[in-house]
């Protein structure tokens, strides 16, 4: 099984990238299938749900994206007024981190480099779709990079805030609105 689910992965990813995005994902997704370690089928639903959405397939995304946040204590806010508070409190909770600091080059626990991967992978994914549900994604993605001190996934996190920022015109745009 291990090495079929290995197969399937890297066949998906192969097709995915020759523009065959959902017979891609669906190989990713059934590699995710026979993973012999529960932390890797969870890694590789979520990459097979990142790529269902960025090639437009968002009901067969969903169908998986919402046992996987279940698996992770996560949820998606259906309410617009909910996620914005949520948004807030998150970003306020990363501000804070980042004036405290962290650890920098501690051990991170395999379960920590799992929920950073996976947060990160369906923050990407879901951002097409639902870009407030995926700007929460990214922040708790940031909040636990911090946290944890990982660089590679501190540097995600602040690259894709540079993204939003710029998307959004700039600090300066941001402050006069």
């Amino acid at each position: 099984p291990g090495e079929r689910c290995n197969v399937l992965r890297h066949l998906g990813e192969v097709m995915v990238a020759a523009g065959q995005g959902l017979q891609g994902a669906e190989r990713i997704i059934e590699g995710a299938e026979l993973a012999p370690d529960p932390g890797e089928a969870i890694k590789l639903r979520a990459l097979g749900v990142e790529s269902l959405f960025r090639c437009a397939e968002h009901a067969r995304a969903l169908e998986h994206l919402h046992p996987l946040l279940n698996a992770l204590g996560l949820t998606l806010w259906r309410r617009q007024s909910i996620a914005l508070a949520t948004l807030l409190s998150l970003r306020g909770q990363l501000w804070l981190q980042r004036r405290r600091g962290a650890e920098r080059g501690r051990e991170l626990s395999p379960e920590a480099r799992l929920r950073m991967d996976v947060l990160w992978s369906l923050g990407v994914g879901l951002s097409l779709y639902d870009p407030l549900n995926a700007f929460i994604l990214q922040v708790r993605h940031a909040l636990l990079a911090e946290q944890q001190g990982s660089p590679e996934h501190i540097a995600l996190a602040r690259a894709t805030e540079s993204f939003i920022l710029a998307w959004e015109g700039g600090a300066r745009n941001r402050r006069q609105r």
